[in-house]
């Protein structure tokens, strides 16, 4: 009964001895500052890439459970505008000439 005992404590040393040594070598996983250091206005910047067509310039900050949606929400009206003048445009330009 001596042994288990023995067995069950050396395993649960292991145990805390694995994970303080795996916390250390890989830490908790943050590789980047946070968003806001890097990009203060964000609404502004990602007008300007709505209106230059920069799509892969469009940036979000984070919070616990993915992105912002107000800010998501701002870029998805600016392209269905954007969507909604060059239709217009679009229809404008192919129109039949009377």
């Amino acid at each position: 009964m001596l042994t288990w005992i023995i067995y069950i404590c050396i395993l649960l040393v292991l145990i805390v001895v694995f994970t303080v040594a795996f916390g250390l070598l890989f830490g908790r996983g943050e590789s980047l500052p946070p968003f806001e250091e890097q990009l203060p206005d964000v609404h502004a910047h990602n007008e300007a890439a709505v209106r230059e067509g920069r799509v892969g310039d469009i940036r979000f900050r984070t919070v616990l459970r993915g992105y912002r949606m107000d800010e998501v929400d701002r870029v998805i009206e600016a392209y269905e505008s954007r969507i909604a003048r060059l239709r217009t445009q679009l229809d404008r330009d192919n129109a039949p000439v009377e």
